[in-house]
């Protein structure tokens, strides 16, 4: 079973090879389409996956919390 870190954790880890390797289509990929798919896409991705990871870290602390009150 994962834990709210461990899953933070994740998506931190997979945003962050995700925007690795659009990061590197640079090369080859230089017009208004990828430009597009950055604002379309990427950066909608990249908000909610820091939403995400903020809420799970809300809620560890409140997991956390309920274990220390339940001890």
């Amino acid at each position: 079973m994962s834990t709210p870190v461990a899953d933070e954790a994740a998506l931190e880890g997979a945003l962050r090879d995700l925007l690795q390797a659009f990061s590197a289509t640079s090369d080859g990929w230089r017009d208004g389409a990828r430009d597009e798919f950055d604002r379309d896409h990427l950066r909608e991705i990249d908000a909610r996956t820091r939403q995400a990871m903020k809420a799970l870290a809300e809620l560890s602390a409140l997991c956390a919390d309920a274990v220390r009150r339940c001890e």
